[in-house]
């Protein structure tokens, strides 16, 4: 027999929250799939999806499945990141709640009521896999795709430290006063402590991560700038052969970038970003439906860059400017991780712990 759930007071429910959130960084580090799940055991499930976590490191799925008796028990379903999953043609909407399914998958370890998803079948039959392989032939093709060198009028490639001429991203974008639209206000007043992603260690993303202070090396890839930013570890690729947006493609926290040379400027457009935060003090960004403009205009001697981002949000009724430098430097990036423990720790202090966690449905 399936085991039913156990109800868990509120009060043991959140420390355990809290707990799991605290070491979450270390598991999802070092728990591979042979620790969590047995190779030699597997099982299959039909259920009704009840719950869909669509976040990385690895996308999550609940469905209640019910035994012969009639009770139901709870299953989880874990699989790739979603990145795997989207070159396999997934999205966040192919599983929805109340979607009836059938998984087949690796057995967890420890009697645990989880599973590794090995393949699964949509109600309408069509069977999905998770993950897929790539021929001798596609990896070649995708390997000479960003072997077509692009000759510059500025060398930008190397290290340079971005706190040249810096200020805090708090209230720092112009005009003033802010010019909100009623939604845009709206959005701004209700946000609450704990909604910044950067208290959680999460990416901060653009247009922030453009006003970071920290370093940053810049590589030439071919048909692309790499960026590589000391802030949260976050990688940027601007493509600089002329490619258009994919049709499928979904936002993220840096999103498409492209770029063209006009004399000594860079000009950066980014779009299909996710919603988010333009500066530390909450003010709100639309995500989708933003655009961002950076000019990046190298001096004379190559060794500083004027840097000035126009960000276009339909929150906002005129479009907002931030300006930033950067100067050439010998840095070595470092690499030290984000704990989250004082976010926690203020909640504590706040006595806002059961409030944050029932916001987010926990």
């Amino acid at each position: 027999m399936q085991r039913r759930p156990e109800t868990v007071p509120l009060s043991f429910r959140w420390i355990t929250v809290l707990l799991l959130l605290l070491f979450a960084p270390a598991l999802f580090a070092h728990h591979s799939f042979p620790a969590e799940f047995l190779e030699d055991q597997e099982t299959t499930l039909t259920g009704v999806v009840s719950k869909v976590w669509w976040k990385n490191p690895h996308a999550r799925f609940s469905i209640d499945v019910a035994d012969d008796a009639g009770q139901t028990a709870s299953w989880e379903l874990q699989t790739h990141a979603l990145s795997t999953l989207r070159q396999q043609g997934w999205t966040e909407t192919t599983l929805v709640p109340g979607m009836r399914i059938t998984v087949h998958g690796n057995l967890a370890r420890r009697n645990r009521q989880k599973i590794f998803i090995r393949w699964l079948d949509l109600p309408d039959g069509t069977r999905l896999t998770p993950a897929g392989t790539v021929s001798g032939e596609d990896y070649a093709i995708s390997k000479n795709f960003y072997a077509n060198p692009i000759h510059y009028p500025h060398d930008i490639t190397g290290t340079w430290d971005n706190s040249h001429k810096f200020r805090p991203s708090v209230d720092d974008l112009d005009p003033k006063p802010t010019p909100y639209t009623d939604e845009g206000r709206r959005r701004f007043e209700s946000q609450v402590f704990g909604d910044d992603p950067a208290l959680r260690c999460l990416p901060v993303g653009m247009p922030r991560l453009f006003g970071a202070p920290r370093g940053m090396q810049i590589l030439d890839a071919g048909d692309f700038y790499l960026m590589v930013f000391e802030t949260g570890e976050q990688m940027r690729r601007v493509y600089m052969d002329g490619r258009t947006v994919p049709d499928d493609l979904e936002p993220s926290y840096n999103g498409f970038s492209v770029g063209h040379w006009k004399a000594d400027t860079l000009i950066i457009e980014t779009t299909h970003l996710l919603p988010g935060m333009l500066d530390g003090s909450g003010m709100p960004m639309s995500g989708p439906e933003t655009r961002l403009v950076e000019e990046w205009t190298v001096s004379e001697d190559g060794h500083e860059i004027d840097r000035v981002m126009t960000i276009y949000d339909p929150l906002y009724s005129k479009p907002l400017v931030r300006k930033r430098g950067s100067h050439r430097a010998e840095l070595a990036l470092s690499s030290e991780a984000c704990d989250p423990d004082s976010f926690y720790h203020d909640l504590l202090e706040q006595d806002g712990m059961d409030e944050y966690f029932r916001n987010k449905g926990l």
